[in-house]
């Protein structure tokens, strides 16, 4: 995972704070169930959601993140990370871009 600390949200209660931008965010393909029949590590992803989340809340952003996702990770993002899309960001190859309120991050913690 490679984060960038100098971005700033897009949601209307997030416009103009800073956020934990994902940049990068990869899993090896032995760890992808789509991939391998038996996965040798699970949770890989979420590891790494929560790892920008914990980074969030050190640096005082309150949990606060966001990533541009590949069609394939957007239900990933939006349904177990609980992350907001705000829609196809047609200035970064036309991927869906996704936010985590504080909200979203407390509870996402929880799980």
């Amino acid at each position: 995972m490679l984060v960038n600390l100098t971005k700033t949200g897009r949601l209307p209660e997030q416009v103009r704070k800073e956020l934990v931008y994902v940049e990068f965010l990869s899993t090896a393909p032995w760890n992808r169930q789509e991939l391998a029949c038996t996965p040798k590590f699970r949770g890989v992803g979420r590891a790494l959601v929560l790892a920008a989340v914990e980074l969030s809340l050190q640096e005082e952003f309150r949990g606060r993140i966001a990533l541009h996702s590949l069609p394939q990770a957007d239900e990933f993002y939006r349904v177990k990370c609980g992350m907001s899309p705000l829609g196809k960001d047609t200035k970064y190859e036309n991927l869906t871009y996704f936010e985590m309120t504080p909200e979203q991050a407390q509870a996402f913690r929880q799980v």
